[in-house]
């Protein structure tokens, strides 16, 4: 795809802003996931380079066109309802945006400017990684390629130029937070944490901070349980083996990449008398979630998901918005210089097969009288000629380069290319 054009670029997706977790989890992927998703979207007529961002918060495909997104966009909706396996209703959550909109969505996307939690920082990572598997997947080519690597300066300038992310939480510290807002102290408190990934490590690290009496790791695979118990002096509990822990602690906070539940209200009913009453806190932080929703039925239970987090995030709000004004005035800024290296980007070959032309013209005449004139004449021949080329060609340089109309700017470099550069038939 030699030309492209802003208005292609297109964009579906859910986020926090427009749906609950009951319905964004049903869009979710995974990165295993991802891969063979993105190829199978990739094959879709009408996609030239895809990328799709996929988190606890949001779910969105970023693609760049070879069509108008009015005859792409229903395919695109077709294919994510048929691989969720959901019906046409679903559809009302979701948004849409093509040209100039998609690229300062994805800049206040990588800057934390959309997250839930205000200038959180994690969405930065996660945008890299969802772009990488989009490369190593082929998926991408030079619009988008340029497009994420322009985001990703974005995001490390506005890091850099404001204070947008000084007292902004994370997902895993907001969910200890929570914890400790619950009980006042953690100090005799013991906490069942299901999943030692990345989130669940965050989790730990900062209830050890908190000072929390007893912290119990479990893992569907033990090695890594094992490792993050080893490093903050927890006890490992095998997958398994888990439901003996339901009587025993007070807080149970999970983060585990799964389709189904693992923890059932079935399961917890057996436990749940031996407790005389005990109160138990389960933090779901899994997107689709790891807790049935069902638990919440139960009196002594008291259930929170991912986007219950959000009242806890509220500290230092204000003066993360007042930094969000700033970091807007630079986003503004960059979707500007994206959409000039696109018009510029269309204008270059042309302009340099115009100099090329010009260049061999005044070098082949130069040749003719090089035996003519003496070498100090000759030089100065050829210094004047140079700089009455560099003068003609000036305003036919600027006048592309700096056409804002998309029509203009073709018959521009279609006139250009037909009255000098193209060989006259002999």
């Amino acid at each position: 795809m030699g030309r492209i054009e802003k208005d292609n670029f297109f964009l579906i997706g859910i986020s926090h802003k427009t749906a609950p977790i009951e319905i964004r989890e049903k869009f979710t992927f995974n990165d295993d996931s991802v891969p063979s998703v993105l190829k199978a979207l990739y094959s879709i007529k009408g996609i030239h380079e895809c990328v799709i961002l996929s988190t606890c918060n949001r779910t969105e495909i970023y693609t760049l066109l070879n069509k108008p997104p009015v005859e792409v966009r229903e395919r695109i909706d077709q294919f994510i309802l048929e691989t969720a396996g959901e019906g046409n209703d679903f559809l009302k959550y979701f948004y849409y945006l093509n040209g100039s909109e998609v690229i300062e969505h994805l800049f206040h996307v990588t800057s934390g400017l959309d997250s839930m939690i205000l200038g959180e920082t994690q969405i930065f990572g996660q945008v890299k990684n969802a772009y990488s598997i989009a490369c190593d997947n082929k998926c991408t080519d030079t619009a988008i390629n340029r497009l994420f690597h322009h985001a990703f300066q974005v995001g490390k300038t506005i890091r850099n130029t404001t204070s947008i992310g000084e007292g902004a939480v994370s997902v895993s510290s907001a969910a200890v937070k929570l914890a400790k807002e619950i009980f006042g102290s953690l100090s005799e408190r013991s906490i069942l944490l299901v999943g030692a990934g990345k989130i669940g490590k965050l989790c730990a690290k900062q209830l050890i901070d908190y000072g929390i009496q007893q912290l119990y790791i479990t893992n569907r695979t033990p090695e890594r349980a094992e490792e993050l118990a080893k490093e903050l002096c927890g006890t490992v509990i095998p997958f398994g083996k888990m439901q003996e822990m339901y009587k025993k602690v007070d807080i149970i906070i999970t983060s585990v990449a799964s389709c189904i539940p693992v923890l059932v209200k079935r399961n917890l009913l057996t436990h749940i008398e031996q407790r005389k009453g005990e109160p138990l806190f389960l933090i779901d932080l899994g997107v689709p979630r790891n807790i049935d929703p069902e638990m919440a039925d139960i009196d002594t239970i008291h259930l929170f998901n991912i986007d219950d987090l959000e009242d806890v995030t509220l500290d230092n709000q204000d003066r993360r918005k007042n930094e969000a004004d700033k970091a807007k005035g630079i986003i503004n800024k960059e979707v500007n210089d994206y959409c000039i290296w696109i018009k510029e980007r269309e204008a270059i070959p042309v302009i340099q097969l115009l100099h090329e032309k010009c260049e061999n013209i005044r070098l082949g005449e130069l040749k003719r009288i090089k035996n003519s004139v003496n070498p100090e004449i000759f030089d100065i021949i050829d210094l004047i000629t140079r700089r009455i080329v560099r003068k003609i060609l000036h305003n036919p340089t600027v006048t592309m380069r700096s056409s804002k109309s998309g029509e203009t700017r073709k018959r521009l470099l279609e006139s250009i290319n037909e009255l000098f550069i193209k060989d006259s038939e002999s």
